[in-house]
């Protein structure tokens, strides 16, 4: 299975995608609006991903706290 994801963050219109076993995010180029589309419906869309934490700051990740 592949481990990379496609994300967004709210009021920017920008997605991204992880691709976790190189150890890069990139922007994507949503070249057929479908990855758009999916966003702008606003439902829920995961498919291969137990958890899925926003936190701000990043940090707060490697310290095992989550509010």
């Amino acid at each position: 299975m592949s481990k990379t994801v496609v994300f967004g963050f709210p009021g920017d219109s920008q997605l991204y995608v992880a691709d976790v076993e190189a150890g890069t995010v990139k922007p994507l180029e949503d070249t057929d609006g479908r990855a758009g589309e999916l966003r702008s419906s606003r439902a829920p869309f995961i498919r291969g991903v137990d958890i899925a934490v926003a936190l701000d700051p990043a940090d707060k990740a490697f310290s095992g706290l989550f509010d």
